[in-house]
């Protein structure tokens, strides 16, 4: 007989509190467990218990979901991530951090599956108690605010650029006489413009306003792709690069600060290897986060047994798309003819405000950055009114001081640092230390470990020799899988001072 379709229970105001009931009993028996406290009949509703597949998706659709949640704001920092690193730096560090990035996504992923968790913020809770559990939620909500820093960042600069391509069109003249002074109109003073239209936005009660908001997102992520992308191409076609310094002929020098030139040109210079390479590192670490929304993406899965291919394939679709953004993009920010001698943190800013092609993308950036922004935050308020409240919309008031806070803090680092590339880089470092090396390693040292672990050195005065050949086994048997976690452990967790270095190195700079 077919499942039925029915949408599965879900506990509201109007069901008496059942949830709340639940969870009552299940702490009881968490603090009491010999008294085996069973949750009454009563409080269950039998709708808690019809199956539905309504919300599962096919395993494409899981793969999709994967790589549209890691590509984001960070391909436009990619070709100056490379440009600091080198082209083979670079290609060996996205294989890398790839690799690592994905293989402690699969431990979270399992792990909160093994224990039933939605939210690895609950499944910390399990290994490490309630202040575990606050932290990890502080942290969650510290990354997705430095990842609003960098939406602000890009959006505010192509903000600023299509005022100036405007003015420049219709008057003639230029708006600004600089970019980031403080004396005259400019860069710096636009994040606060924007910071009032921010907060109206912010203050939306339902979800399903954010999601309207973000229904042309894939369009803008594939724009930007193929944009960035073409750019590359067009370079490759037009000059010929080369690893050595040589000095430009005199009939190419026109074509050294005019994106317009097509002229060929065979003294690009590009480089293999640079010693600031660890800032690339902290913005793939970035790029590969996907740690903290893995469980839910995973659980809709239709095909469970398929969870661990989908979340590989998922993960070499998403790391052939930064390496294909971030070496092509490279040669194509290198190679085009800009006035700038490096590669600018936003790639974006290498065009003038008045180039056509650059003005239709900085529009579709900031019109994505602008619905990304208050989506990402409604996440934030989700998670901590929802951790500390029990409800993502305690009151008007909190709603408002949360989006006052949040947008003066974003709006005050756009103005003052707007270094895009160095904030998805620390941000990426830092947080990427918490949710990609620390907590999916402790994870699994803490489910691995062998029930008899506490009892492998047992006080002299309790000791005894074992009688039968049968506990000689046992206690054999014991010993070489205490071993064999402490070595796994010990593996394990040269990922984490892995994710150390990669900190430490974001504060090195030559």
């Amino acid at each position: 007989m077919d499942s039925p379709s029915r949408a599965p229970f879900s506990p509201t105001h109007k069901d008496g509190g059942i949830y709340h009931k639940m969870k009552y009993y299940d702490k009881l028996s968490t603090v009491h467990p010999e008294l085996s406290f069973k949750v009454p009949a009563h409080v269950f509703n039998p709708a808690m218990f019809l199956f539905s597949s309504a919300n599962k998706q096919k395993s494409w659709m899981t793969i999709f979901s994967i790589w549209n949640t890691m590509i984001g704001s960070t391909v436009f920092t990619m070709p100056w991530g490379v440009e600091q690193s080198g082209l083979i730096m670079a290609i060996i560090q996205i294989i890398l951090i790839g690799t690592i990035a994905w293989y402690t996504c699969y431990l979270t992923a399992k792990y909160c599956k093994q224990e039933n968790e939605d939210d690895v913020v609950n499944l910390v809770g399990k290994m490490w108690g309630k202040r575990g559990q606050q932290l990890t939620l502080i942290m969650s909500c510290s990354v997705l605010v430095g990842a609003t820093m960098a939406f602000n960042v890009l959006m505010n600069s192509s903000f600023f650029n299509i005022l100036k391509g405007l003015g420049k069109w219709i008057s003639g003249h230029e708006i600004s006489s600089c970019d980031d002074c403080w004396g005259d109109f400019s860069g710096r003073y636009t994040p606060f413009i924007l910071m009032g239209l921010l907060i109206v936005v912010l203050n939306f009660k339902e979800k399903s306003t954010y999601i309207r908001l973000n229904s042309g997102g894939i369009f803008f992520v594939f724009a930007i792709l193929i944009f960035l992308l073409s750019v590359g191409f067009r370079a490759l076609i037009i000059n010929t690069f080369t690893t050595k310094h040589e000095s430009i002929n005199s009939d190419d020098k026109k074509c050294d600060d005019d994106w317009n030139c097509l002229k060929h040109n065979n003294k690009v210079q590009i480089s293999l290897f640079e010693n600031n390479f660890f800032m690339l590192s902290g913005i793939l670490t970035l790029s590969f986060f996907l740690h903290n929304c893995i469980a839910i993406i995973m659980k809709n899965n239709e095909h469970q047994e398929k969870n661990n291919r989908d979340l590989i394939l998922g993960y070499v679709a998403a790391g052939g798309s930064y390496m294909g953004i971030a070496v092509i993009g490279y040669f194509g920010f290198k190679g085009n003819g800009f006035p700038q001698k490096d590669i600018t943190q936003n790639a974006l800013d290498m065009f003038s405000p008045t180039n056509p092609l650059a003005f239709i993308v900085r529009i579709i950036l900031f019109t994505q950055m602008f619905t990304v922004y208050p989506m990402v935050l409604y996440f934030v308020r989700t998670q901590f009114f929802g951790f500390f409240y029990g409800t993502d919309y305690p009151s008007k008031k909190h709603i408002f001081a949360m989006s006052i806070l949040c947008s003066s803090l974003t709006t005050i680092v756009a103005s003052v640092y707007p270094n895009v590339g160095l904030i998805v880089g620390f941000v990426g470092a830092f947080c990427g230390l918490y949710f990609v090396y620390v907590i999916p390693v402790c994870l699994h040292i803490h489910f691995t470990k062998p029930k008899n672990v506490n009892d492998h050195s047992p006080n002299p005065s309790v000791m005894r020799v074992a009688n039968t050949e049968e506990e000689m086994l046992v206690s054999r048997k014991s010993q070489q899988s205490l071993a064999k976690w402490k070595i796994d452990s010990a593996l394990h967790c040269l990922l984490i001072v892995f994710g150390l270095a990669v900190v430490l190195f974001q504060f090195l700079k030559t």
